[in-house]
């Protein structure tokens, strides 16, 4: 741990302020290279939220993430940077009758880092955050998948975030049908309505492909929609850089890319071809004794 973070924690602990311990704790566990020591940093950050019962197979604690391990687009981070120092003041703002916005939907393609910058997000505000896992959440009984969701709301009453991705799948427009499915449907979109109005605690992050899918209703409720587009070429080039410094080899070209994630599968193929063609280079010389590259340079 850096010496100042340190510093900032104990600080922190003898004048009693448990939000700034968990927020230095939180970044503590995205700086750490341990994954052990990050899960129990984690964990100890996540008791200032008390999940509720029957909740913790509906959730997982969300991992920060720094902010050199992603490349954005310059619209996106700068909406995010806005949206932190909102928060940084939102005692100012309060006074003037006014709030952070914390409300977040996220869209765009697949692969272009909705997810992730929500865990960084997160991060930055020093706030425990859960990912919702839809599959502990939806149910087939009538009723069961919004009473889960409902469930929840304990986690941002006390100040916590959720992140529940590819909302369509629960929030898609109520079609008004007699259907059982659609009545399901309406309910479960009502109660979505009441987690973003009920209380004005906490941040939901909330990330999704297909935008126009979502009701209008609950896309009302959220004060900020920020879109994630595909990386330009500067963007695709840096994050190509960043990841094959990474990985230790150099940087190849990068030609132009449908996603964030189609840049990384493409760096850590040319990372892995360079790290088998060193290992076999190195097995050729243990093996013969020889160097080829000194006996290609040798005279004839």
């Amino acid at each position: 741990m850096r010496q100042d973070l340190f510093l900032a924690l104990v600080r922190a602990h003898y004048r009693h302020d448990g939000a700034m311990v968990r927020a230095l704790v939180m970044q503590a566990a995205a700086r750490s290279k341990s994954g052990t020591v990050r899960a129990e940093l984690l964990r100890l950050a996540g008791q200032a939220v008390a999940l509720p019962s029957g909740t913790q197979d509906m959730v997982v604690p969300l991992v920060p993430v720094e902010r050199d391990e992603i490349v954005l687009s310059p619209a996106v981070t700068t909406e995010l940077a806005a949206i932190v120092r909102e928060h940084a003041c939102s005692a100012a703002l309060r006074l003037r009758h006014l709030a952070p916005r914390s409300r977040l939907l996220f869209f765009g393609p697949p692969g272009n880092g909705k997810t992730c910058s929500a865990a960084m997000l997160c991060g930055q505000l020093g706030i425990p955050a859960y990912w919702v896992s839809l599959p502990g959440v939806i149910s087939s009984y009538q009723g069961v998948t919004g009473a889960n969701l409902a469930k929840l709301l304990p986690v941002l009453s006390a100040g916590g975030a959720l992140v529940i991705d590819e909302l369509d799948a629960i929030g898609s427009a109520r079609s008004g049908e007699g259907t059982g499915s659609g009545r399901e449907q309406s309910v479960t979109v009502n109660v979505l309505l009441s987690l973003l109005d009920r209380t004005d605690g906490g941040v939901l992050i909330a990330t999704t492909n297909r935008r126009d899918m979502i009701d209008t209703a609950l896309l009302r409720r959220f004060d900020a929609q920020i879109e994630f587009p595909p990386p330009g070429l500067s963007e695709a080039r840096e994050l190509h850089r960043r990841l094959c410094a990474r990985h230790g080899v150099a940087a190849g070209e990068v030609g132009d890319m449908s996603s964030y994630a189609a840049v990384a599968r493409h760096a850590q193929m040319q990372a892995r071809a360079a790290v088998l063609a060193e290992h076999e280079y190195a097995v050729e010389v243990e093996v013969s004794g020889r160097d080829p590259a000194e006996e290609q340079a040798r005279p004839c």
